[in-house]
């Protein structure tokens, strides 16, 4: 196996060797043990496989937060796309930093994507198939999306972007996205005597505050992660 460094060091290329014999090649798609000896953790739960009709199809950016947040392993099994991953880690000295690499059937490379990671791939080819392999369930409770063109971003695609899913093309920018789906659940769940149930969705504990107690600036603020109750009690 070989390994290479992007300029997001969490994130990397693989590559299989080849093996020959009288009969033909062989060579791995995944290997936990091989892995694991070059400090990559991962455990493949799931593998599936997306097939883009047309050049210029876009899936993401894609995550999902924590508690189920994916690490993701992607290849091509034919044609080529770019995959790119972008750093969503707000604690990280990359933040919003991001990195593309061609994968495509001839080369067979594969790209890591560890958690905390946006992903994006982009099919530079008709009738292109990509597998994703995640070590954490779909759960739509935690899934995010972020707009493929959001500007604080600002990812360079290489070719026209001409097909999208609606989910894609409704996605909320960088500045938007968690605050208005956090913000939702603040905003319906009421309850009487001027109080409010909040799940906090990276953490999963449940607190009842006053809402009379705080401004809107520390609502927004605990909505968007910056900051931590302090406050409340436990219902459950």
């Amino acid at each position: 196996m070989k390994i290479s460094d992007t300029e997001l060091k969490e994130v990397k290329i693989i590559e299989y060797a080849e093996e020959y014999d009288n009969r033909g090649m062989s060579y791995y798609n995944y290997s936990r043990r091989e892995l694991e000896l070059i400090g990559v953790s991962f455990d493949l739960l799931e593998a599936k496989v997306y097939s883009p009709k047309k050049a210029g199809t876009l899936y993401g950016i894609h995550f999902q937060n924590n508690p189920k947040a994916q690490s993701k392993l992607l290849y091509c099994v034919q044609g080529k796309g770019l995959d790119y991953a972008i750093d969503l880690r707000r604690d990280s000295h990359t933040y919003l930093k991001w990195v593309s690499v061609e994968l495509s059937a001839a080369d067979r490379k594969q790209i890591f994507i560890p958690k905390g990671f946006g992903h994006i791939f982009l099919s530079l080819e008709d009738d292109t198939k990509v597998v994703m392999c995640i070590d954490e369930y779909f759960d739509s409770r935690y899934s995010r999306q972020i707009a493929w063109d959001d500007k604080m971003i600002g990812i360079k695609y290489p070719i026209e972007v001409s097909i999208l899913a609606p989910h894609d093309i409704k996605a909320p920018s960088l500045m938007d996205s968690d605050f208005a789906m956090e913000r939702d659940i603040i905003l319906r769940k009421y309850k009487p005597n001027d109080c409010v149930i909040m799940a906090e969705l990276f953490y999963e504990t449940v607190h009842t505050v006053n809402v009379s107690d705080y401004t809107s600036e520390q609502l927004d603020a605990w909505a968007t992660g910056d900051m931590d109750w302090k406050c409340g009690t436990d219902l459950f």
